[in-house]
């Protein structure tokens, strides 16, 4: 009896050490990258609510809230085509897996190198961006907008991933360094191109308040804001 109680138990023990090994290939073993890659680009997708593509490696280091590394992020404007609304070189977060376990995808302190924005306007009017990202910069078109009595507040929009990527930036706590962001209004002639060094939103005050720096030039002109 004595012998088949340690066998189970070893038995037991090898299964563990198996499932460690292989959850840890998943995370880390180059052979699995293309999973990985799919998985946080659906993620990703699902959170911004509009298609986000991972097309370089991904590295995750696990811990009670594990920290995500997607290199090679590209998103691609749904209204012109072969233009990007963002590129980022580097993608760090944080998640916390206990609540993705519980099916809730929370992502927080989110660190960002390589950025580039292209917030565009063509003379037809056509926009880079799309209707969530002109309700967050509060860009306005030239035909008016039928008011409407139902529209989801902003935690609404972002719980359901229909806030847009600016909004779900706007609601995390961020730091973006080396960004690059051009506005350009074909319809009005107005064009700003910043070159930013740094640029950090975070939020304190249980969330309450919203603290935002940057620096660096716009249109070769320095820029500061605290």
């Amino acid at each position: 009896m004595l012998k088949w109680t340690i066998r189970i138990l070893l038995g037991l023990a090898a299964l563990c050490v198996a499932v460690v090994a292989f959850g840890w290939s998943v995370l880390a073993v180059p052979y699995f990258s293309e999973f990985r890659r799919t998985l946080v680009s659906k993620v990703l997708s699902e959170q911004i609510g509009q298609p986000l593509i991972v097309n370089g490696d991904v590295s995750v280091v696990v811990g009670r809230t594990s920290r995500v590394r997607a290199q090679g992020v590209q998103i691609p404007s749904e209204n012109i085509a072969d233009i990007d609304l963002a590129k980022l070189d580097n993608f760090d977060f944080e998640i916390n897996l206990l609540a993705l376990l519980d099916r809730k995808i929370d992502l927080n302190n989110l660190f960002v190198d390589g950025l580039q924005v292209n917030l565009l306007v063509a003379e037809d009017g056509t926009t880079s961006f799309n209707e969530r990202e002109k309700d967050a910069i509060g860009y306005k078109s030239q035909a008016p907008k039928e008011k409407t009595n139902d529209k989801p507040d902003d935690d609404t929009r972002i719980r359901d991933g229909q806030g847009g990527l600016i909004a779900f930036l706007r609601s995390r706590t961020v730091s973006f360094t080396n960004i690059g962001l051009v506005i350009d209004d074909a319809t009005t002639g107005f064009e700003y191109d910043f070159s930013l060094n740094e640029f950090t939103l975070d939020h304190i005050e249980n969330g309450s308040t919203l603290i935002v720096a940057s620096d660096g030039t716009v249109n070769g002109q320095p820029f500061v804001l605290e």
